[in-house]
């Protein structure tokens, strides 16, 4: 799964000691919905993904980190030249647009068809994966 080596070096004080990135995604510059100075970008660990909104020209960025388990849903919405990543989140405070059964949402737009595909792939595993471990129960 790709890597980008600059989002996985900027998220790497967030990073528990056994935590490891697996993936990243980055929204496009020049793509429709992209941001040319300031790309969001989603990483995923083998615990958690990490937004990195990036603001003011790159020169302050904002971090959110949100546990697989709050996550409820991840979707692709396909447009002609490219696509959004939108994850739904129960309770999410910031980087999101509300709903009205207060349930938020976080999207990156201006991602590569294929590469939204392939993240929304992996996030989707993750949180089957997670929610079979909370069914198994804690290990006696």
């Amino acid at each position: 799964m790709p890597v980008s080596h600059e989002d996985a070096s900027a998220c790497k004080g967030l990073l528990w000691a056994e935590e490891r990135v697996e993936m990243t995604i980055r929204q496009g510059r020049f793509r429709p919905g992209g941001s040319l100075l300031t790309p969001t970008s989603f990483v995923g660990t083998n615990h958690r993904l990490i937004i990195i909104d990036r603001e003011t020209m790159g020169l302050r960025t904002n971090f959110e980190v949100i546990d697989y388990d709050h996550i409820t849903s991840v979707k692709v919405e396909r447009g002609i030249m490219s696509s959004s990543i939108v994850v739904r989140v129960e309770g999410i405070a910031s980087h999101t647009l509300g709903t009205a059964d207060s349930r938020e949402e976080g999207v990156i737009d201006g991602v590569p068809r294929r590469k939204a595909e392939e993240f929304v792939d992996y996030l989707n595993k993750k949180l089957e994966r997670e929610h079979m471990e909370r069914e198994a129960g804690p290990r006696s």
